[in-house]
């Protein structure tokens, strides 16, 4: 690390922050913090990203590295108090002094960045409070004074707290040129049309395996195609899907042999009527579990039906 080089990964942190690319985010704060840990910009933006990902041990761990540089940033300490709030309660008390600080600052000179965050806040206040419709109308508040990225996707996950898809996707897609690239907002986009039903599982799923192309470790976007392609390929039954949702299983079963995933690719070989697949599949999840109860199920269910049931998905 060049201690030249400080602002250089400030800006870089910056940036992958606006495109989304957390990776690029947290390494360029350590890289800067290196040189130089007083600059409170780095530290707000880091805890954003993690928090973004509900990384909320580590937010509080960032938060008290900026304590213990006395990093100096009312908005840093604002957020800092959001990120660790437990009880529900203490959203309306911060809601109060955010916006007595929102009406203090028309009799100040204060930039419209700043004033964006004393909106910003105020939603995100409202939003954990379940008050979406209002959460919304601060973050168009915000986005009138200091165009950020970061109030458009908060705003697009408060559409999706209403259950309401299409406008999440409306507002995440005026951003597509500049996060086309991000695991984040490929998988929220993906999240969207999971939630939009089951005629749009297959476009799920293009978005989900562009997640895992950029992070093969993605455990959430593998359970997703797991549960996706196997709705489809019991419907449909077509080889592909089964291919597709055998392979997804596969990966978690190489990682760790639970139970549940015994009992889960045992489903994929019944659905292909793969009778004695299956049955050694549930055979060892209740091995693993004696109580798992579905393994037992499932397997009463190929003992009762497997006479006069193999054929084979061709």
């Amino acid at each position: 690390i060049d201690k030249e080089y400080f602002w250089t990964y400030t800006f870089y942190q910056k940036a992958f922050y606006e495109l989304r690319i957390a990776r690029g985010v947290i390494e360029n704060f350590y890289r800067a913090q290196e040189i130089f840990p007083y600059y409170p910009k780095m530290y707000e933006l880091v805890a954003q990203v993690y928090f973004d990902f509900d990384e909320y041990k580590t937010v509080q761990d960032i938060i008290k590295q900026a304590k213990e540089y006395e990093v100096n940033s009312e908005h840093l300490d604002l957020e800092s108090r959001f990120h660790i709030i437990e009880k529900k309660e203490e959203f309306e008390e911060l809601y109060q002094e955010a916006c007595k600080k929102k009406e203090e600052f028309k009799t100040k000179k204060v930039e419209k960045e700043d004033r964006a965050e004393i909106c910003y806040i105020i939603g995100c206040c409202l939003k954990e409070q379940e008050r979406y419709s209002e959460a919304i109308s601060y973050f168009d508040k915000a986005l009138k004074l200091h165009y950020d990225r970061t109030y458009i996707w908060v705003k697009g996950n408060t559409y999706l707290d209403l259950d309401k898809c299409d406008k999440a996707l409306e507002v995440y897609m005026s951003c597509y040129e500049d996060w086309k690239d991000s695991e984040a907002f490929l998988e929220r986009i993906g999240y969207c049309y999971y939630q939009k039903g089951l005629e749009n599982y297959k476009i799920a799923v293009d978005y989900y395996e562009k997640v895992l192309e950029l992070n093969p470790e993605n455990e959430r976007a593998v359970n997703i195609l797991i549960e996706v392609c196997e709705w489809i390929y019991r419907h449909i039954h077509q080889k592909e899907w089964y291919e597709k949702g055998l392979k997804y299983v596969n990966i978690k079963w190489k990682k760790k042999k639970t139970s549940s995933i015994y009992n889960t690719r045992g489903i994929f070989y019944l659905e292909a009527r793969k009778w004695e697949l299956a049955l050694h599949d549930f055979n060892k999840a209740t091995q693993l579990d004696k109580q798992y109860i579905y393994a037992y199920l499932n397997r009463a269910y190929i003992y009762r039906n497997i006479k006069g049931c193999d054929a084979e998905i061709e």
